[in-house]
């Protein structure tokens, strides 16, 4: 149905169905399994800044890559390392498994363009923790303890924060007597 319209509207063909949701950011992110491990992926020039493709995006591309090769769906931890500037058009997306336990996976994965020369240019290389959320139970709670707070409820400063909390003006620096920072 809102293909339809978009179609009736814009005059637009309509697009393939994103393999996640229906957003533009579903369909510009979806990747498409070449053989095991690798994957085709099209930079679309709506992630643009200037003329390289944002890292956000990008990294999305590669997540969305590991979240279908490794075995738990979720992300818990992602380390980027980007090498050099991607621009609009194809990518391949290689993926490597590192390990696989009952609760986690590990996986790494790198994006690449092609030169004028054929050759392949790595943008960007990833490690990933993944997981499934679904599976964790409900009382899963982080055992760090909230930050010192003044009397009216904002944290207070400290030496290597700047000398301003919420309880003062956020122009004027905190009253409070630098001894009484955390």
């Amino acid at each position: 149905m809102a293909q339809a319209a978009t179609e009736a509207v814009t005059g637009a063909a309509p697009t393939a169905p994103a393999t996640i949701g229906d957003s533009e950011f579903d369909r510009d992110t979806a990747v498409t399994l070449r053989e095991e491990g690798v994957y085709d992926a099209e930079l679309s020039a709506g992630w643009t800044i200037i003329h390289a493709v944002n890292g956000g995006y990008l990294l999305a591309l590669l997540g969305r890559a590991l979240g279908e090769a490794l075995p738990h769906p979720d992300p818990f931890s992602v380390s980027a390392h980007y090498l050099t500037a991607s621009v609009p058009g194809p990518a391949v997306i290689r993926t490597q498994t590192v390990r696989t336990g009952r609760t986690l996976s590990t996986g790494q994965a790198s994006l690449f363009q092609y030169a004028e020369d054929g050759s392949e240019i790595e943008r960007i290389r990833v490690l990933a923790t993944y997981g499934d959320l679904d599976t964790l139970p409900d009382d899963v709670r982080t055992t760090a303890l909230p930050p010192a707070r003044c009397a009216a409820g904002s944290a207070w400063p400290t030496a290597a924060t700047p000398t301003r909390c919420r309880c003062c003006s956020p122009w004027t620096p905190c009253r409070r007597p630098r001894s009484s920072w955390a």
